[in-house]
């Protein structure tokens, strides 16, 4: 580099933007799918998690009942 900046050392590569298409078949789509509004995603967040809970509080009620659950 005799003088010169190192950008003159650098090739200028032009680059195309990737196109990103926003259209898409719905006749060949294997998996549907619902687009979710953020409220409608907490919803479910909550519901999965009543559920868990629901699951983790029968089993604990089983583990201190030997086994033996509400008739």
């Amino acid at each position: 580099m005799e003088g010169g900046s190192d950008d003159d050392d650098h090739m200028d590569m032009v680059m195309e933007p990737e196109v990103i298409s926003t259209t898409y078949d719905t006749q060949d789509e294997e998996f549907p799918h619902q687009v979710l509004t953020p409220d409608m995603i907490v919803q479910h967040l909550i519901d999965c998690i009543k559920e868990v809970n629901t699951v983790v509080e029968v089993s604990i009620r089983m583990s201190l009942c030997g086994g033996v659950g509400p008739p």
